[in-house]
């Protein structure tokens, strides 16, 4: 689902489809540049000395002309037979385009998955010696166990919980870029 979200929604792939109705376009334009020109233009005025309009003054021109590039057909063929190879260029790069976010996706996707287990594992990691620091610090209470042994619990604790905070941080990072990489702004 977030490959085909990603599939519909990344800017690169926008981008490269705007690329192709372009060269679509210029395909067909010079593809029209072999055919023949025609011009049609008409003219109407006053002419003459005075400043009245009347009718020994008006006058009206048409013209038509016809215009044929006929030694350039080669070199519009060639450019058609060079925006169509670019037409073939761009679609090529679309498809590894996509290949390549739907990679990125599904790698992100399981970057989140690690993530999420490596804070099971640190949340595991701080109930145990969270459960230690508790014994050692009633033993210590009652004379059973040396301060040494309450500061190193107490250090492993603060261990387990920054180790916690940490893995929460990447996992809020994979996240962020799993919802960059399926498109979510």
């Amino acid at each position: 689902e977030l490959q085909t979200q990603a599939l519909q929604s990344r800017q690169e792939l926008r981008q490269l489809s705007m690329a192709q109705a372009a060269n679509e376009k210029q395909v067909n334009l010079n593809k029209f540049q072999a055919l023949p020109k025609v011009n049609a233009v008409l003219d109407a005025g006053y002419q003459g000395f005075d400043y009245t309009f009347d009718e020994d003054q008006d006058y009206w021109l048409a013209q038509f002309s016809l215009s044929w590039d006929i030694f350039k057909g080669f070199r519009n063929k060639s450019k058609t037979q060079q925006s169509r190879i670019q037409g073939d260029i761009l679609r090529t790069q679309h498809d590894q385009l996509a290949q390549q976010i739907q990679l990125q996706v599904k790698q992100a996707f399981y970057e989140v998955e690690a993530a999420q287990a490596g804070i099971t594992s640190a949340r595991a990691g701080v109930k145990s010696a969270r459960d230690v620091f508790r014994l050692i610090r009633k033993k210590y209470s009652e004379d059973q166990a040396s301060l040494l042994e309450l500061q190193e619990a107490r250090t492993r604790l603060t261990q387990a919980e920054l180790t916690l905070n940490i893995q929460t941080y990447n996992y809020l990072s994979r996240l962020a870029e799993l919802r960059w990489a399926a498109g979510k702004q």
